[in-house]
C-alpha cells in the first residue's frame, strides 16, 4: 500500500513538474504602474509592481529584476537599498524574490525619482521563474505601462519678476484700456492697426468707408505669455522653466492667462486653475526645445487674434536680435512696449553647478 502512495506521489510530482514547465511563461502576469503621470524634477514617484501566478501550480521560485530608466534615483532608506538593490547593475535596479501560490498575486512598491525634464517611461523588468522543484528557469522580460512626463524646474530667480516687470499693474489697468468684443457701443473710423474681424461690414457698407466696432470696456483682466524657443539649448530650457514659474505665479495671483509659442508648446487659451495649469506643466515636460517660426510672426498672430493690448510678456532667450525687433514692433502697434524676461538671464544650473542643456530625446 505504502508503494502505490509513494508512486502516487512521484508521479503527482513528474505531473506537476513537466505541467509547470510547460506553463512557466504563459501562467504568470505582470503589471507595473506609477501614481503619477505629471512630475517634479526630483519628486518621488511610486512604482507599483504586481505579480500573478493565474495557474493551479505553485511558482515557488520567482527572482524580479526592475530596471529602471537612466538617471532614476531611489528615494527609499538605507536599510531597504541594502536589501533590495542590486549594485552589481551600473544603473538603478531593484531585485526581489517571490513565492507564488496558485492563483495569487504579490504586490511591491518602490519610490524613485527622475532628475530632468522629458517623457520617460519608467524601465523595464525581467522575471526569472523557476519550474515546480526548481531545476529549471525561464526568463520573462516586459516594460512598465504608461509614461511619466518630468516638467521643468522652476526658474531660478524669478520669484518676484512679475511685480518687477510691471505686467501686473498693466493687467490690473486693463479695463481702462481695452475693450470687450462682447459690448458693442458704438463705430468708430477704421485706423489700419485694428484686425480685421473688428471691421464692422454694414456700417462700412453704408459709410462707404471702412468702420470698426467700438467696444465696452471688460472687467477681468487676463495676460498673455509669448514664448520664443529659439536660441541655445541651455537658454530654452531657462525659458521653459521661466514659462513654468510664470505661469505658477499668475496662478497665484488670480489671474487667468494665456500661452503662446512659436514652437512645440503651441498654444493654450485664457484660464485659470489646477487642470490649466497641469495642461501647460504637461506641454512643457513634452516639449521639444525648437522654433517653427519666428517670434515676430508670433507676436503678429497674438495681436491679430486677441486685440491691442499691453498685458503680454515675452519669455525669450536673449535680448536683441528678432527678439528686439518683435518688442519694438508691439510697442509701435500697443502704444506700450511689452514686459520680457530673458533665458539667458535664468540659466538653469546643472546638479554640479555648472549651467545645462537639461533636455535629452527619449
Amino acid at each position: 500500500m505504502s508503494a502505490f502512495l509513494v508512486l502516487g506521489v512521484i508521479v503527482a510530482l513528474i505531473a506537476a513538474e513537466l505541467l509547470s514547465v510547460r506553463t512557466a511563461k504563459s501562467a504568470l502576469h505582470t503589471r507595473c504602474e506609477t501614481d503619477l503621470t505629471l512630475a517634479e524634477p526630483g519628486g518621488t514617484i511610486t512604482l507599483t509592481v504586481t505579480v500573478t501566478n493565474s495557474s493551479a501550480i505553485p511558482r515557488l521560485f520567482v527572482g524580479i529584476w526592475f530596471f529602471f530608466a537612466e538617471g532614476a534615483e531611489l528615494c527609499e532608506d538605507a536599510k531597504w537599498a541594502a536589501r533590495y538593490r542590486d549594485r552589481a547593475y551600473p544603473g538603478l535596479c531593484v531585485r526581489r524574490s517571490l513565492s507564488l501560490m496558485p492563483h495569487t498575486s504579490a504586490r511591491f512598491r518602490v519610490r524613485f525619482s527622475l532628475p530632468e525634464r522629458g517623457v520617460v517611461s519608467p524601465g523595464h523588468y525581467v522575471i526569472e521563474c523557476g519550474d515546480f522543484l526548481g531545476l529549471f528557469k525561464e526568463l520573462i522580460s516586459g516594460k512598465a505601462k504608461g509614461k511619466v512626463v518630468v516638467t521643468a524646474r522652476q526658474a531660478p530667480g524669478a520669484e518676484d519678476f512679475l511685480n518687477a516687470s510691471g505686467l501686473l499693474g498693466s493687467v490690473s489697468v486693463r479695463r481702462f484700456l481695452h475693450d470687450d468684443p462682447s459690448l458693442t457701443v458704438g463705430f468708430r473710423d477704421y485706423t489700419g492697426h485694428e484686425p480685421m474681424k473688428q471691421i464692422a461690414w454694414k456700417q462700412t457698407a453704408r459709410r462707404g468707408s471702412l468702420m470698426v466696432r467700438e467696444n465696452d470696456h471688460t472687467a477681468e483682466p487676463s495676460a498673455s505669455l509669448l514664448v520664443d524657443l529659439s536660441g541655445s539649448e541651455a537658454e530654452r530650457e531657462a525659458v521653459l522653466s521661466l514659462t513654468r514659474s510664470l505661469s505658477e505665479q499668475l496662478e497665484d495671483q488670480k489671474i487667468p492667462y494665456a500661452l503662446y509659442s512659436n514652437g512645440d508648446l503651441f498654444s493654450v487659451g485664457s484660464g485659470i486653475g489646477e487642470a490649466h495649469l497641469k495642461d501647460i506643466l504637461e506641454r512643457i515636460g513634452r516639449a521639444r526645445p525648437t522654433e517653427f517660426r519666428t517670434v515676430g510672426d508670433l507676436a503678429e498672430e497674438v495681436l491679430e487674434e486677441r486685440g491691442l493690448r499691453s498685458d503680454l510678456l515675452l519669455i525669450a532667450p536673449r535680448p536683441g536680435g528678432e527678439c528686439e525687433r518683435a518688442m519694438a514692433w508691439i510697442a509701435e502697434q500697443t502704444g506700450a512696449e511689452p514686459a520680457a524676461c530673458y533665458g539667458s538671464e535664468h540659466l538653469l544650473p546643472d546638479r554640479q553647478g555648472k549651467e545645462t542643456n537639461a533636455w535629452k530625446p527619449q
